[in-house]
């Protein structure tokens, strides 16, 4: 937990914002790494839209 409360306090810092700011914005950085993930019956694709296997 501390080094959370480090983290927080290190992105309020840099991006000169107030730490509940900060923990706002890093809930919205992981729920937007989170819809990015791939879904559990999600198909893999190459980088030209082929499927894999």
């Amino acid at each position: 937990m501390e080094e959370l409360e480090k983290l927080i306090k290190e992105i309020a810092t840099e991006e000169g914002i107030q730490i509940k700011d900060a923990i706002k914005l890093a809930i919205n950085l992981l729920r937007i790494n989170q819809a990015n993930q791939p879904g559990k019956h999600s198909i893999p694709a190459n980088g030209c839209g082929h499927l894999e296997g």
